[in-house]
């Protein structure tokens, strides 16, 4: 019985993948959305890795300010705005939840009170 509702479980996961092609047209937008906005790039690939990181250091509580200064050290190239340009970007496309309010996922669960 535990396996079935696990096997159910892994079913329903897979057919609520959202499908591969929608992950490349955000990442051809979140490219398109960088070169409107001034910020080049030598390899796409590596400025889509360098984009969904913002998303993994938001995740570790890090503050825009110590992403932007991780950023420009990485990247020296990110003169000016460049890299809050970027950080912006990034998370518009790869983590909306901390543009939007969403909850944030290092706060201390309440009681409901």
């Amino acid at each position: 019985m535990r396996l079935l509702l696990m096997l159910t479980g892994v079913a329903a996961l897979i057919g609520l993948a959202p499908p591969a092609y929608a992950d490349i047209d955000n990442d051809q937008d979140f490219l398109t959305d960088l070169r409107q906005a001034g910020i080049t790039y030598q390899d796409p690939n590596r400025a889509i890795t360098a984009g969904k990181s913002v998303c993994e250091l938001l995740d570790a509580g890090k503050s825009d300010a110590e992403i932007v200064t991780e950023l420009r050290n990485r990247n020296p190239a990110f003169q000016g705005a460049g890299a809050a340009k970027f950080t912006f970007l990034s998370s518009s496309h790869y983590c909306p939840k901390y543009l939007t309010g969403g909850p944030d996922p290092n706060a201390e669960p309440t009681d409901g009170n």
